[in-house]
């Protein structure tokens, strides 16, 4: 009698069922049966932690640096301006050395009317 139920018990049994529902585990439950998890990744957040850092470095070396204020003032608006100024000539498509001009008369303007 004990045979009897066990192979109708098997009978009961679906494989295709089985072999369907497979795929539908994912890595993370078969980690987890194991006692494992996941690593999330972390490289965004390092990344501007190293950004962060690498523009208060530059800031603190160009303030401790052995320099008047006003040569400081004008290394980085040189280098700030300059910068802009063939971002700008880039997107606009105007010609880089044009672009130096006008940004050029823009500054001796800006300054002729601090002084």
């Amino acid at each position: 009698m004990n045979t009897r139920s066990y192979l109708n018990s098997l009978r009961s049994i679906n494989p295709n069922r089985m072999i369907r529902q497979i795929p539908a585990i994912d890595t993370t439950a078969l980690l987890g049966w194991v006692g494992l998890a996941r690593r999330r990744s972390r490289f965004g957040s390092n990344l501007a932690w190293i950004a962060t850092g690498f523009v208060l470095g530059t800031a603190g070396a160009l303030l401790l640096a052995p320099s008047s204020g006003r040569e400081l003032r004008s290394k980085v608006g040189g280098r700030v301006g300059g910068g802009v100024g063939k971002l700008m000539g880039e997107v606009a498509g105007a010609h880089p050395v044009e672009t130096a001009h006008v940004v050029g008369a823009a500054r001796n303007a800006l300054s002729a009317e601090r002084s």
